[in-house]
């Protein structure tokens, strides 16, 4: 009786495993020919059910192969696209700035024709601006904050809504004058300093609120749509000119 019992458990385990064996070598398959016809994202799809169906199969280092040809693949079209971005971004935003060349630090400043681009702005509380040096393939980005009034601030942080989105960036690195009648204070950001994620946010924001949170007072305003074409314009700038960013950053700006 004990044996006859083991029979029919280990006939029904091998009717399993052929049973899952077969299950793997259609999904295999069907991975397979996804591939070689170049339906990339079924193949993606259906490696990914393999994955969790299957983690300890026989075939996982096969259908890895393929994964990882699929994503080298994936990578080169980001690379493509990414390069012809760089081209329509630089095509559509220089016209919209003015560059000057100062050949003593050999380096090429580039800033947004519509607005004044200045620490002592009356009228304006952010704009970027871009710097790249002879010889060297790699722009810089910067921002700028700037705020004019008769009463100190003491500004220690900038805090934004964008949509409903919330951040805020501090203020480690800012400067002040007196001057005109009226008192400056001001924080020139690095693009790492300010947030690469930070700067995209308030590009494909409808409406940026901004707040200047000082240790005497703040002061609060909304972005003007000169500002945001402005940040956009030399952010698109900054990529035409070789920037450091990636494709699906960038592609519905």
């Amino acid at each position: 009786m004990k044996i006859k019992h083991l029979f029919i458990l280990f006939t029904l385990l091998t009717f399993i495993s052929c049973t899952s064996y077969k299950e793997q070598l259609k999904l295999k398959n069907k991975i397979y020919n996804d591939f070689d016809n170049r339906n990339y994202s079924t193949a993606k799809k259906e490696i990914s059910e393999f994955e969790i169906k299957y983690p300890h199969s026989f075939f996982i280092s096969d259908v890895n192969k393929i994964k990882r040809q699929i994503n080298e693949i994936d990578e080169e079209n980001q690379r493509i696209k990414l390069k012809h971005l760089r081209k329509n971004f630089y095509n559509d935003a220089y016209l919209y700035t003015h560059k000057y060349y100062d050949d003593m630090t050999k380096i090429t400043w580039y800033y947004y024709n519509n607005t004044n681009n200045s620490r002592y702005s009356y009228n304006e509380h952010i704009y970027a601006y871009i710097g790249k040096k002879d010889n060297d393939p790699t722009p810089w980005l910067r921002i700028v904050l700037t705020y004019h009034a008769r009463d100190w601030l003491f500004v220690n942080k900038y805090i934004f809504k964008c949509n409903n989105t919330i951040f805020s960036v501090y203020a480690f690195n800012k400067d002040s004058d007196v001057k005109h009648g009226g008192i400056y204070e001001w924080t020139d950001f690095s693009l790492d300093d300010f947030g690469y994620y930070n700067l995209l946010t308030i590009i494909k924001a409808n409406n940026v609120k901004v707040r200047f949170d000082g240790s005497k007072s703040s002061s609060t305003f909304y972005l003007t749509d000169t500002e945001l074409s402005g940040l956009k314009t030399i952010f698109k700038l900054y990529i035409g000119l070789g920037g450091n960013t990636n494709y699906n950053d960038i592609k519905d700006l």
